[in-house]
């Protein structure tokens, strides 16, 4: 199994709104990686529950973007999450 999670290309500062957008569903200053799953950490953020989240603490390029770095993700959208991990 695998997670398709974001990682910071460029610095992002704690209260950077984070939007997919476009085509080809972009957020800027993030790349869509695939992980497994056994080796993600248990907070890591699937790509798509960006949306629409504020990033409360500065995240360096290269880390992967988790739960404890963003706020305003759907309950509705949490919950699933929780059934499936």
């Amino acid at each position: 199994t695998v997670i398709m999670a974001g990682k910071a290309t460029t610095a992002i500062p704690a209260g950077t709104s984070l939007k997919v957008s476009g085509h080809h569903h972009d957020i800027a200053g993030i790349r869509p990686v695939l992980i497994n799953a056994s080796e993600a950490e248990r907070n890591t953020v699937p790509f798509y529950m960006l949306d629409n989240t504020t990033v409360i603490h500065n995240i360096e390029p290269g880390n992967l973007l988790s739960f404890d770095s963003i706020d305003g993700t759907s309950a509705q959208l949490l919950a699933a999450w929780d059934q499936v991990r």
